[in-house]
């Protein structure tokens, strides 16, 4: 069955050049689509190149300048593939212009310029987008659908920073068998992971947060952990713990070789 045609300028010959001509080409033979894309023309500054490129990927004409790409009232959409630094300036034409754009990632080399052509695309209400090759995999399609669904839970991403977020607490002797260490939180925090230094003998290990209206959750309760026992211990989900929370970490029959002190390392983001 016939489709409306949908002429395609692409601007660069490199290797995503080559890639999504590819696509262009394969994308009717596995997929029922609304239109047919035909390779009208490319552009780029070396001529020779770009008509050997035209030559063996089976494009119409060739441009030495996009901006006459840009202007041709044959090409429906413009596709992006040439250096990251020509991102912003031919989406932003190519969208003035009323074309469809599709743009090679990274969008662009700021958030600056990436707002720029947001604006200008949904200025001139054309249809865009970025080259994520992986958004439409019918698996990744389905992960989506379940997260959203709630189906796997809740997911966290611990962002590091160049300023640790973590909160170390350095327990110490309180007694012959017994080594203690408290602070209480001046933020908010969420805390996703426990971190014990662990030495031989320990008998137990626990970790306790008492919130500000007197309410006690045990964060960690480990006996006999041993030096083998898995650390991090990672929470099954983050505990959001107020600010004025006193944190407690006691450990139990700790052996000579801890020199009584032993850490804790709060991981929080």
């Amino acid at each position: 069955m016939a489709t409306k045609p949908l002429n395609i300028g692409l601007v660069g010959y490199g290797f995503m050049g080559r890639t999504h001509s590819n696509a262009f080409l394969q994308a009717p033979r596995y997929f029922s689509l609304p239109c047919t894309p035909v390779l009208k023309a490319i552009a780029a500054r070396n001529r020779s190149r770009a008509e050997a490129f035209a030559a063996n990927w089976g494009y119409q004409s060739v441009e030495s300048d996009w901006r006459r790409l840009v202007e041709r009232k044959d090409i429906d959409l413009i596709d992006i593939a040439s250096p990251n630094d020509t991102h912003a300036e031919i989406a932003i034409a190519a969208a003035g212009a009323g074309k469809m754009v599709l743009c090679e990632k990274p969008l662009a080399r700021s958030a600056a310029e990436a707002e720029a052509m947001v604006s200008a695309v949904e200025g001139a209400g054309v249809p865009n987008s970025v080259w994520y090759n992986y958004r439409r995999v019918p698996a990744v399609v389905l992960l989506r659908e379940l997260i959203d669904q709630g189906t796997l839970g809740l997911f966290f991403t611990p962002k590091p920073s160049a300023v640790s977020s973590d909160v170390v607490l350095e327990a110490k002797a309180i007694s012959s068998d017994k080594l203690r260490a408290t602070t209480r939180l001046s933020r908010d925090t969420r805390v996703w992971a426990l971190r014990p230094d662990l030495v031989p003998g320990i008998a137990s290990i626990e970790v306790s947060a008492r919130t500000p209206d007197g309410g006690t959750e045990i964060l960690l309760l480990a006996r006999n952990p041993g030096i083998e026992w898995p650390t991090p211990y990672i929470m099954n989900a983050p505990r959001l713990l107020r600010r004025g929370t006193e944190v407690s970490f006691v450990v139990q029959k700790p052996s000579a070789s801890a020199g009584g002190r032993i850490r804790l390392t709060m991981s929080r983001f």
